[in-house]
């Protein structure tokens, strides 16, 4: 066995996947995260490497097919001369994810804060029913455009109507707009208390609590959206100063759909 730290440019990629024989089937999710990391100078240099066998590929197609993908030449380190059958013995273990990585630098409520960046990212990319991830550098680096995101992290962290993160997710967006207001709206869908029949987060509440209370478990998106849609509402209300009946309210806060397909994840309103 043989072990050395190498440059791996697209031309070596390429010749190294003609070897690749009998490995697992390819995940396109994964090898477009990783080409994206390394398109990004986000991909770094770190102990895990690319094994070889008896003229043979036995781990490391993702990443070679990146670097094909990207154009990027990365370091990687690089082991030769392993036998050929120690290919079931690797990826036995639980990756690392990126709340692990979050709790490894001190952060507080590291998954959650990762579950609230991924859900952050996918509403700003209008992906919001999409079931892709950034990948977990992506997400390091989401911190830091979004660091006050820890802050609804705190504030929701005893949130159980639907899941903390995505409560903090909802919360920092709503922020964005007025943070004031955000808190006084997440309150509210929080404790149900100092509501009327007449209220969006009444309504919005009720709705949630009747999915727990039957147990049905819906997609966390379209939870997700029925908060949004009383947000909305409630922004349209303190603008007009005309409060809706409460069958209107309902009826706004419906997912729709539309040509057989659920309708568009909703738009926050300033």
């Amino acid at each position: 066995m043989h072990i050395t730290t190498e440059t791996i440019t697209p031309q070596i990629a390429t010749t190294w996947l003609e070897s690749n024989t009998n490995n697992r089937n390819v995940n396109k999710l994964a090898v477009d995260q990783y080409a994206s990391d390394m398109a990004r100078g986000y991909w770094k240099l770190n102990g895990d490497p690319i094994r070889l066998g008896t003229n043979r590929l036995i781990d490391g197609q993702h990443r070679l097919m990146a670097v094909c993908k990207s154009g990027v030449s990365i370091e990687s380190v690089v082991i030769r001369g392993l036998d050929n059958d120690v290919f079931n013995t690797i990826d036995a273990g639980r990756k690392r994810t990126a709340g692990d990585t979050f709790g490894l630098h001190g952060e507080t409520n590291a998954n959650a804060l990762a579950s609230a960046l991924r859900v952050i990212n996918k509403y700003n990319q209008g992906r919001m029913w999409w079931t892709s991830s950034p990948s977990t550098q992506e997400i390091q680096a989401l911190l830091l455009e979004h660091p006050s995101v820890r802050e609804s992290v705190r504030f929701c962290g005893s949130f159980r109507i639907i899941s903390p993160a995505s409560a903090a997710a909802l919360h920092y967006l709503f922020s964005s707009v007025s943070p004031v207001s955000a808190d006084e709206f997440m309150e509210k869908i929080r404790d149900g208390r100092g509501m009327d029949m007449g209220e969006p987060e009444y309504h919005a509440r009720e709705i949630l609590l009747g999915h727990k209370q039957r147990g049905q478990k819906r997609p966390t998106p379209e939870l997700m959206a029925i908060v949004v849609k009383a947000w909305n509402i409630r922004r349209d209300i303190d603008r007009s100063g005309v409060d809706l009946t409460p069958r209107a309210v309902v009826f706004r806060l419906r997912l729709h759909i539309v040509d057989r397909r659920i309708e568009s994840f909703p738009v926050i309103s300033d």
